[in-house]
């Protein structure tokens, strides 16, 4: 857990919105985002090695020193930016969040992967759970990969 805002004597401030909100949807999404990576971990390890690799930088500033937390972070970060659009957050704290993802923590594909859940959700006939989606979501990884410039 971060702590992204402090007061003038340097103790942390959670009374942003939505901010403290986002952090306890983000830590609560550790324990189903975690398990779905880790128990597809080979399947995601071409991926994951390649994407991380462009974002290493970006992404060991945050002590994501591997690529497998960098898979977990991901998933669980664009969880939460479904679940702020499924809530009807504001648009411009919502594009605000992705842009920071994107530029400042080394997501830079957390938009595809927002989409990428929103396909899920609309599919819930075919895919139950997100665990029954994870086969899907390991190739949509390998097409990402494959067409991005930087990887």
């Amino acid at each position: 857990m971060c702590v992204a805002f402090t007061d003038d004597t340097g103790m942390p401030k959670f009374d942003y919105y939505p901010f403290a909100e986002l952090i306890i949807i983000h830590e609560f999404n550790h324990s189903f985002a975690n398990d779905l990576i880790d128990n597809n971990i080979e399947a995601y390890r071409e991926s994951g090695e390649k994407l991380f690799s462009v974002s290493k930088d970006l992404l060991a500033k945050q002590a994501y020193g591997k690529w497998e937390t960098m898979m977990r972070e991901a998933l669980v970060r664009a969880a939460v930016i479904k679940n702020m659009k499924d809530h009807d957050y504001d648009q411009q704290i919502i594009k605000s969040l992705i842009n920071w993802e994107k530029k400042e923590c080394g997501f830079f594909w957390i938009e595809e992967l927002v989409a990428e859940l929103e396909n899920y959700d609309n599919q819930r006939k075919k895919y139950p759970t997100l665990e029954s989606y994870m086969p899907r979501l390991i190739e949509v990884y390998k097409i990402w990969v494959e067409n991005m410039p930087n990887v």
